[in-house]
């Protein structure tokens, strides 16, 4: 994986937003970013609906998907 400043831009923007704020990432992310999961949660593309309501209700921890066609 290539080093760029995009771990260090995501770290500052979960630091400022932390207290109560919600950070959204929009895109795809493949493998382990400094310890951050992107790319762990994904599903087929027929789960979409029950697992867009997981996203929303933010339940089991989930904090976004990737659905594969």
């Amino acid at each position: 994986m290539m080093e760029s400043d995009r771990p260090h831009v995501l770290r500052e923007m979960m630091y400022v937003c932390r207290p109560g704020g919600i950070l959204s990432i929009p895109g795809v992310y493949g493998g382990l970013v400094d310890k951050i999961p992107f790319g762990a949660h994904t599903a087929n593309l027929s789960d979409g609906s029950d697992l867009y309501k997981t996203f929303r209700d933010k339940k089991d921890g989930c904090i976004k998907v990737v659905l594969k066609p």
